[in-house]
């Protein structure tokens, strides 16, 4: 019976493959031999023709710098800072006369248990044994090689040689190599060898600079190498390198100059051509070699990955997706900040090297969707056994639930904690606009859907009350539960905290709500007492490597649906780009639909809604992507209405216990502005040839018959929201949904309850599923961003056409589709109107809080756009998410 650990290497797929090579090798050997016997090559020839060549030159084993498992022949040092397993082939040769001469080596190491790497390797009739040993960022290693008689065909050749090495990375842009051997060739004495090399990263791991001295007893060499990186892996030439060698003879004067190029990174293959310098340069035949690469799994680039590190990572700034800093007017640059920090924060609990994590606090932009999120990766990175701080310039209670996580908080001397209870306060402005002559004419699906209540009435009816209520409730209770059991306290007495804030630093302390206070270099001071030796890295983790694969990776795709969603380019009150809408979602999706390399799509929501006209657009595509590859939602703070409409055909949607969701309703209606027109002295003269022409005049208000008519449109409309959500909601009938619809909104925890989310769970958690769904075992994950609407090329080159192409698989019956995106011939009242009403506004907005306005523009500006028939399905109490409401 066979070792089974041997066996279990011999069945490894790498492991076959190293075989295949060394069979392959050894056939090419024999059948060279056979071409080079005295029968078929004249010796005389060879010897009149035959250039004066060096030692074969590697371009990737600088005995300074280089690890792999080519690293057995040179420094087998370099062999300890390996990955778990690596296999490398290399063969090399040059035409002589008529014939090729051709060597070939192939080498294999792993790792049976941690910093500590065996070597086995065959070089042109020699095998290799070696073996290193690895403490932090010094390696110190083994090799003997033994010739055989049964590979060689002359006793002359007969050797063994031994080496010892040292290698030294003593920074992350600085190494140091030293090689000593000791080599014996039968009938000859011993010879003692040494090579000593540095190497230098200038201020980029993209380029190695190194330069070797190599000695024995008849000559001494300097060899000088650069190593370029050309790209980062993101483009196609982002795993190609360039190498470039040469060697000098102190003794003879003879240079040798070796150029190649390599592909890849866990894969790769590399050639290269080597000449002699001098004045016959193009006389001479050159040295050609090749190479293939195989490592066993991508991990972190070899950047002192010795010593432990705490790492800072700033949780001031949070956003979903932000417009990224660009000199290049041209082009729409995004980046999801909370995407960021969740992914390095993912990657360090599964990152040994780090031992310690400090979070700073200087203000927040998010609510309690992403503050659960967030608390819930702290407690991972915990679990994991690292200590996690808290550094706070200041915070709200939302930023202060999040650090209460940590294991100990620290504040500045003079930050105030305005930690403080919970409530909210909303304006109405149904007298108000009376006032004015305003009268909103609104009318809604749903007893719930309760939005427009703000501009006809001057309280919340029974129904908002109590949604209002049921969600201040369960925020305020999972903020008690989650500070008692952070830290230590009994409910009672947090509730009690929670009525006296909010607190100075000095008073903070005293109530044990944090531990130390400190300004930020005495702080790390005292991290450095209690983590000796240990790197502190700040705003660079995780650390951008070379990719470990051979051209592009599979990905997991992240594309948003952030903001209130609509049909148009912009916001035609604001100015505001629309990033949720049918013109900048739509092409992205097919884009990614159609996309081999992403095999599943992450779908962030954090939107009250808007449109329901974009969302059935939006929602027809996403159901053809969900038929063709996995489609993962993730709702973030709110995710309402039109936000969760889109969301139906997903495989599996996530949400965090507070996500608000929900709202499945219709609502449409008008400002109608006559009285207000009449009262500044401005007649208004209509002709019609029925009541209905007059149905979107903002001067004239609706009949009954008007009324009955428009209901009957927008229960239509509410059908076809609840069809629309069966179709992927599998595990509902359409009575339960119609009990948990009607314009409802609920938290994420209710909402898992009535079968309206799949999992509690935030983006990361969606994005691990998604890659479980794939069955990839490595897999990239990466955000798109649609265009902005209002970017400088969109004013040159125009607007894409959202339905511009139909697929094969795609229905082309209007009745599965809303598709009427095309504005409609408008009269010249409905014009004066929409010039008339933004000047109201503007001396509104001067007198109204950001939230209010923002709710009013959301409102007013769906009812502006140009269109026959437009109905908002936005969120009720939009305001939740406002700063006031802690």
């Amino acid at each position: 019976m066979c070792n089974p650990v041997f066996s279990t290497l011999f069945h490894h797929k790498i492991i076959q493959l190293g075989l295949i090579c060394l069979s392959l090798s050894l056939w090419e050997q024999n059948t060279l031999f056979a071409q080079q016997s005295p029968a078929q090559v004249d010796p005389t020839q060879v010897a009149t023709t035959t250039p004066k060549t060096s030692t074969f030159m590697r371009l990737d084993d600088d005995i300074s710098s280089q690890s792999g498992a080519q690293m057995l022949f040179s420094n087998p040092a370099g062999i300890g800072f390996n990955q778990r397993f690596q296999l490398a082939y290399d063969f090399w040769g040059q035409k002589i006369a008529q014939t090729q001469s051709a060597k070939h080596a192939l080498g294999m190491t792993f790792s049976p248990f941690k910093n500590y790497h065996l070597g086995l390797g065959w070089q042109n009739g020699a095998f290799t044994f070696a073996s290193a040993l690895r403490a932090q960022n010094l390696s110190i290693g083994f090799s003997y090689q033994s010739r055989s008689d049964f590979w060689t065909s002359t006793q002359q050749d007969l050797a063994e040689i031994w080496k010892i090495g040292f290698q030294y990375r003593i920074a992350r842009y600085l190494s140091l190599g030293l090689t000593e051997w000791l080599s014996h060739q039968k009938g000859q004495d011993l010879k003692l060898l040494m090579e000593v090399g540095l190497a230098i990263k200038p201020l980029t791991d993209r380029i190695i600079l190194a330069s070797a001295f190599r000695t024995d007893e008849q000559s001494a060499k300097v060899i000088s190498s650069l190593q370029m990186r050309l790209g980062t892996g993101d483009q196609w030439f982002g795993n190609l390198s360039l190498y470039a060698r040469h060697q000098y003879d102190l003794k003879s004067e003879d240079q040798w100059l070796a150029l190649g190029l390599s592909f890849g990174g866990q894969y790769a293959v590399s050639g290269s051509m080597q000449n002699q310098i001098d004045d016959a340069f193009s006389s001479h035949s050159p040295v050609y070699h090749g190479s293939v690469r195989i490592k066993s799994s991508t991990t972190l680039e070899e950047k002192d990955k010795t010593r432990p590190k705490i790492v800072e990572i700033s949780l001031s700034k949070l956003s979903e997706m932000q417009k990224s800093n660009s000199l290049i007017a041209l082009s729409d640059n995004f980046q999801s900040p909370f995407l960021s920090k969740l992914l390095a924060m993912k990657a360090i609990e599964k990152d040994p090297s780090v031992s310690a994590v400090l979070l700073t606090f200087a203000g927040d932009n998010y609510d309690w969707g992403r503050a659960w999120e967030i608390s819930q990766q702290i407690k991972k990175i915990k679990h994991a056994g690292k200590k996690v701080y808290a550094y706070l310039l200041g915070g709200s209670t939302q930023s202060y639930y999040v650090a209460s996580h940590a294991d100990e908080i620290w504040m500045a001397p003079v930050a105030e904690l305005m930690l403080t209870s919970l409530g909210g306060q909303w304006l109405y402005f149904g007298d108000f606009l009376q006032r004015f002559g305003i009268k909103p004419q609104f009318l809604a699906v749903g007893e719930y859907k309760s939005a427009p209540e703000i501009f006809s009435k001057n309280a919340p009816s029974d129904a908002s009350k109590e949604v209002s209520q049921s969600l201040l409730d369960q925020r305020y209770d999972l903020l008690i539960d989650a500070l008692a059991q952070n830290r230590k306290f009994p409910n009672q007495d947090v509730k009690t905290l929670l009525a006296e804030g909010p607190f100075v630093a000095k008073t903070a302390k005293e109530k044990k709500l944090i531990d130390q206070i400190a300004f930020y270099d005495e702080m790390l001071r005292e991290l450095e007492k209690k983590h000796p030796r240990h790197q502190f890295i700040q705003n660079q983790y995780p650390f951008k490597n070379q990719s470990e694969i051979w051209g592009k990776k599979d990905q997991v795709a992240v594309i948003y649906a952030v903001g209130d969603l609509s049909s148009g380019s912009a916001n035609p009150l604001t100015g505001q780009s629309k990033f949720f809408n049918p013109e900048t979602l739509v092409p992205l999706i097919e884009k990614l639909r159609m996309n081999d390399q992403v095999k599943a799509v992450v779908l962030r929501i954090d939107s009250p809604g808007g449109d329901v006209n974009g969302a059935d657009v939006i929602w027809r595509y996403l159901s053809l992507l969900a038929k063709r590859k996995p489609l993962i939602v993730s709702m973030g703070d709110v995710a309402a209405s039109g936000g969760y409409y889109v969301a139906a055909p997903a495989k599996k949607i996530f949400a965090s216990p507070l996500t608000v969701t929900g709202s499945i309703g219709i609502f449409a209606g008008k400002p109608v502005v006559g009285d207000l027109l009449r009262q500044l002295g401005i007649g208004i003269f209509t002709l019609q040839k029925d009541e209905n022409a007059t149905t979107m005049s903002l001067f004239t208000p609706w009949s009954a018959t008007l009324e009955k008519q428009f209901l009957k449109a927008l229960t239509e409309l509410y059908d076809l929201f609840l069809t629309r959500v069966l179709t992927g909601r599998k595990n509902l009938t359409r009575e339960k949904l119609a009990k948990v619809a009607s314009g409802r909104v609920w938290t994420g925890q209710d909402a898992l309850k009535h079968g309206l989310v799949d999992q509690i769970g935030g983006l990361s958690d969606a994005i691990e599923s998604a890659i479980q769904m794939t069955g990839a075992k490595e897999l990239e994950v990466k955000a798109y961003y649609g265009e902005s609407q209002s970017s400088l090329k969109k004013m040159i080159l125009g607007s894409v056409d959202t339905i511009d192409s139909w697929s094969s698989d795609s229905d082309h019956s209007l009745s599965d589709h809303s598709l009427h995106l095309d504005d409609l011939a408008q009269t010249s009242a409905q014009t004066s109107a929409q010039t008339a009403l933004p000047q109201f506004v503007q001396q509104l907005m001067m007198i109204l809080s950001p939230a209010t306005i923002e709710v009013i523009t959301a409102v007013l500006s769906s009812l502006m756009t140009h269109q026959e028939f437009k109905a908002m399905a936005i969120l009720p109490w939009v305001e939740m998410s406002q700063p006031s409401l802690q």
